[in-house]
């Protein structure tokens, strides 16, 4: 992420930062405040993203807010074919917490670093970088123009000019496309170094929605709850800790699957209690509400990058 890239930048002698971010702080504090919102989901932490964020000096900040999982239950068809499993042999244990949880104690991470080092950082929050031109000159300097999406944007749009810059926007990323287009121009790489993106057709495509369950007495906190909802696995079903009492769970199935259409309270209990009924009495009326009424969610689609990452000595 870029706040990460930002305490990356600090520990290694960096000052002056900006860190420029399309979601609105106000937004992050919503959906931090509101565990039930439509795009708040569950991270997973593993050993390696462990050992990356130690060495960025902000998993100590992390593990408070996050919870080990050491074993996994599994389901198979309509509640049938238990099988559990204790991690005992892992030097790291899978860390979990809620997306914009993470996101907050990287940004609280930068500000005490920043603070701890005296050096100079400004979040500038509800701005989309859409371009990115480079001076010919040998200033090397790069120039990004900006959207406004609410937050602290001042105006519709606005460029920015600066001596160094990261791209870290995503699987869309308007300075990679830049970066791709303007390398046609003259840019100096050869063509074994051209910058390329490819991005991979999905074979099995699955979209989510979220559900808040109840844990009841008995039931371990520290585990990853899965469950088949038929044979064929139309329909899945996946759960991990928000705190000791609480799973946030996530029903994936393909695309229009007629099941997940047109959903009610009465519906959605319906069709948990058919598929799932071991978790049937966790979901309180108000998760079904919420349940039926989210829109589907797509989980990303991979890709990757290949050929020269960086563009002179002013972006990457």
């Amino acid at each position: 992420t870029g706040l990460a890239t930002a305490l990356m930048l600090l520990r290694r002698g960096w000052e002056n930062i900006t860190i420029y971010d399309r979601l609105a702080s106000d937004d992050l504090k919503e959906e931090q405040s509101d565990f039930r919102s439509k795009r708040s989901y569950n991270i997973g932490l593993n050993g390696r993203g462990q050992v990356a964020l130690e060495k960025l000096g902000a998993m100590e900040r992390i593990k408070r807010y996050s919870i080990e999982v050491r074993g996994r239950k599994e389901w198979g068809p309509k509640g049938t074919e238990v099988e559990e499993r204790e991690f005992t042999d892992r030097r790291y244990f899978t860390r979990v917490l809620l997306r914009n949880t993470l996101v907050q104690c990287l940004r609280e991470e930068v500000v005490a670093q920043a603070e701890e080092r005296g050096a100079g950082v400004n979040f500038v929050s509800g701005v989309e970088c859409v371009d990115a031109e480079w001076d010919h000159d040998d200033s090397n300097r790069v120039t990004l123009s900006f959207e406004g999406r609410g937050g602290d944007a001042t105006s519709p749009s606005f460029k920015g000019t600066f001596d160094f810059v990261v791209g870290v926007d995503g699987s869309a990323s308007s300075i990679r496309n830049a970066m791709i287009r303007t390398q046609q121009m003259g840019f100096n790489q050869q063509p074994r170094d051209a910058l390329c993106y490819t991005n991979f057709e999905p074979s099995n495509t699955r979209v989510y929605r979220t559900l808040l369950l109840d844990l009841p007495e008995g039931w371990r906190y520290d585990v990853n709850y899965a469950a088949r909802g038929d044979r064929d696995r139309e329909i899945l079903f996946d759960a991990l800790p928000l705190d000791d009492k609480t799973l946030l769970g996530a029903v994936l199935s393909r695309p229009g699957n007629p099941k997940m259409q047109n959903l009610t309270r009465e519906s959605a209990r319906e069709l948990i209690h058919e598929l799932f009924p071991q978790f049937g009495g966790m979901v309180s009326d108000e998760s079904l509400d919420e349940f039926a009424s989210k829109s589907d969610s797509r989980l990303p689609e991979f890709s990757f990058c290949d050929g020269s990452l960086h563009r002179l000595n002013s972006t990457v």
